[in-house]
């Protein structure tokens, strides 16, 4: 393990208040600001929107209208063809159409599908399959999250290409993902930096995201405000051979506080527990007096080595029954020649491993 002070700060990083030095700022309590309840009644209409692309295909896009929106989609037992909720009082068109019903079934799509429910206190949900399967979406699928509570999850869902969960240019809010028993086949790319903050949550649960060798499994960007991260339920990152130098994993928290645990079964890595296969990078912003940067490793394996920036302020990087940096290869000083299992790099404040 290395645990060292950086020479520099992160451009990125806004100037904000530090904590005082000494120790009577360490007996205040530390924790994570509260995040008020999202659920809130949707009023809204989504265009359910059927289009071409080339080559020859059709793809999907649900389109809000501004107004607090909730829908819900999932494949029937035929190919291509998607049953589409509105939920909470959420009701359809197809294509801009001035007729609106509760619920509509689509058929043909063979290409990516594109989810961007505008302004508004949002929830969408992709579900499995009529007959308890995985949905099955043929390319991309697109997640774009505007002003407002964003809450979008994935359960049961094959994706046969990348997942893009973007928030919007200039926008703010909340933005929360979890992603359930799915797997994605592509690299999955969530950027909850709008460029204005919001409080973020990601959930990552028995799934296996897969990236290629040229995009990580997971790249994660947060902005300012309290992010929550939390993989669990033997959850895998990549496919192997390791990967000594690129990231599999890449985790950039914004200012302010922030918790990211990586929990499993036991230490060994594959299937029975959460593995990333090959290196994982968490870099947290600065922080506010009484909060703190929790990362956290339980029963967890990763092939590559673990790289923890801490920004200014208090930090606790936990490893409970866990094996870091398991497939380095040990040089002729029997050091890893890629690094360490594990650096930590913190600026000014408490830090504690």
């Amino acid at each position: 393990m290395l645990w060292y002070g950086k020479q520099e700060k992160k451009n990125r990083r806004r100037n904000i208040q530090k904590p005082s030095s000494g120790t009577s700022s360490l007996r205040r309590p530390l924790g994570f600001e509260g995040l008020e309840s999202r659920n809130l009644m949707a009023s809204g209409v989504v265009d359910v929107r059927i289009g071409t692309f080339a080559p020859p295909g059709t793809i999907l896009s649900l389109v809000g209208d501004g107004s607090n929106n909730e829908v819900d989609i999932n494949q029937t037992v035929t190919a291509g063809e998607f049953t589409i909720q509105g939920k909470n009082g959420t009701l359809l068109k197809l294509n801009g159409a001035f007729a609106t019903t509760p619920s509509m079934t689509v058929n043909g799509i063979n290409g990516p599908i594109t989810i961007d429910l505008k302004s508004g206190n949002d929830i969408f949900r992709f579900l499995p399959r009529s007959d308890s399967q995985p949905s099955n979406v043929p390319g991309n699928l697109t997640i774009i999250n505007s002003d407002g509570s964003n809450i979008n999850s994935l359960t049961g869902v094959l994706i046969n290409g990348n997942l893009n969960v973007v928030k919007a240019s200039d926008t703010s809010g909340y933005s929360e993902l979890s992603i359930v028993s799915s797997t994605i086949a592509g690299s999955t790319t969530v950027e909850n930096d709008g460029g204005e903050g919001g409080d973020t949550k990601l959930v990552i649960d028995s799934s296996w995201l897969q990236g290629t060798l040229s995009a990580p499994a997971l790249a994660l960007t947060n902005g300012e405000g309290t992010d929550i991260n939390n993989v669990k339920g033997n959850s895998q990152f990549g496919l192997g051979p390791f990967a000594a130098t690129t990231p599999v994993v890449s985790i950039d928290n914004g200012d302010g506080g922030s918790q990211t645990t990586f929990t499993g079964a036991s230490r060994i890595a594959g299937f029975g527990t959460t593995t990333v296969y090959g290196r994982l990078d968490i870099n947290n912003g600065n922080n506010v007096p009484g909060f703190l940067d929790l990362v956290t490793f339980q029963a967890t394996n990763v092939l590559g080595p673990v790289n923890v920036d801490n920004g200014d302020g208090t930090s606790q990087t936990l490893v409970i029954g866990s094996t870091l940096g398991s497939h380095l290869v040990l040089g002729g000083d029997n050091r890893p020649t890629v690094g360490g299992p594990l650096a930590i790099a913190n600026d000014s404040g408490y830090d504690e491993l």
